[in-house]
């Protein structure tokens, strides 16, 4: 069974905490947060924020269902109902659970692998967490990745979580794990996309990712690279047949026209004048002037690169000597 465990989105890019809303739209355990009040840093509002809890996603799928629709015609409305200004995705979890009697592999499996290093991610953090009841043999959870990075995998015994909650009998209720992959910010919203206008299901999706990001190896001593490596059995197991899925965040390429546009729609403009304005009024105090803060500025690389592209696009290479001179040296 594979399903979108948890869902968290705001109709606009801004990355505001619910917590700041003042009204709160709920049938179950779909939350919509709303109405903040325009301000100076807002001056259009905030849009409102979706929370799906993982009890909500279940619900949520219940309603699509009953209306034939999918994950991927869910997120077509919410760009459809989102106006212009689209929605941000803040993180997407994503739940994979394996109903075996005997599961494809189980928590210290995996624990062991990445304790002695057979396992290749790009991020090598990873910690085992344990719950401590009196009710059942304690229930484990391997994390592979920071939790607040974009990436985390999160593998546990969902059976002994559920009895420990007490809300089923571990002996009647059989074998349960669960995989998990967290996603957030650019990854979580390349992933809707893909939910969205890509061709592959929300199955091929995650065992995609998983294939192409993730694997434990069997250690052979006579290779020193790891990636060289084969994959373990009960991983070739449970991923079966996946195409690798990479959700790769591509480099935005930006121009002085961009940079002119966050001048004027930043507030930076705005930070200048109230600086001309207290100098006009002696009123700087210990602040710096902007004349000898414009004395002391250099170019980044990256504005220096802009403003040499702009100049060649111009014909006026000539200029190009002058903007490295005043462009600041990068120290290795």
């Amino acid at each position: 069974m594979l399903d979108i465990d948890k869902l968290y989105f705001d109709k606009q890019p801004q990355g505001i905490c619910f917590k700041e809303y003042t009204t709160l739209y709920q049938f179950g355990n779909i939350q919509i947060y709303g109405d903040i009040e325009s301000s100076v840093n807002y001056p259009q509002g905030t849009g409102c924020y979706l929370n799906v809890s993982g009890i909500g996603c279940h619900q949520l799928k219940i309603f699509l269902d009953a209306q034939k629709r999918s994950w991927r015609d869910f997120f077509q409305s919410c760009t459809h109902h989102s106006g212009k200004n689209g929605f941000h995705v803040t993180r997407i979890d994503i739940a994979i659970d394996d109903y075996n009697i005997k599961p494809v592999f189980t928590v210290d499996q995996l624990h062991r692998k990445c304790e002695k290093g057979e396992f290749l991610s790009k991020s090598r953090h990873h910690r085992l967490q344990q719950s401590s009841s009196d009710k059942v043999k304690s229930a484990k959870t391997l994390y592979i990745g920071h939790r607040k990075s974009n990436v985390q995998y999160r593998f546990y015994d969902k059976d002994k979580e559920q009895a420990e909650k007490g809300k089923f009998d571990i002996e009647t209720m059989g074998s349960w794990k669960r995989t998990e992959i967290q996603l957030r910010d650019e990854k979580a919203n390349i992933l809707a996309e893909e939910i969205r206008f890509g061709s592959k299901t929300l199955r091929e999706l995650a065992f995609g990712f998983l294939k192409g990001n993730l694997n434990f190896l069997l250690a052979n001593p006579n290779q020193s690279n790891k990636s060289r490596w084969d994959s373990c059995r009960f991983w070739e197991r449970f991923l079966e047949n996946a195409e690798p899925v990479k959700l790769e965040i591509q480099p935005t390429v930006n121009t002085l026209l961009d940079t002119e546009n966050w001048l004027s729609e930043g507030g930076v403009l705005a930070a200048v004048k109230a600086f001309e304005f207290l100098e006009d009024q002696q009123a700087l105090g210990g602040l710096q002037s902007l004349q000898s803060m414009k004395k002391k500025a250099q170019f980044s690389t990256n504005l220096s690169a802009k403003i040499v592209t702009h100049l060649s696009i111009l014909g006026k290479s000539e200029l190009i000597p002058l903007v490295y001179e005043q462009t600041k040296q990068t120290e290795f």
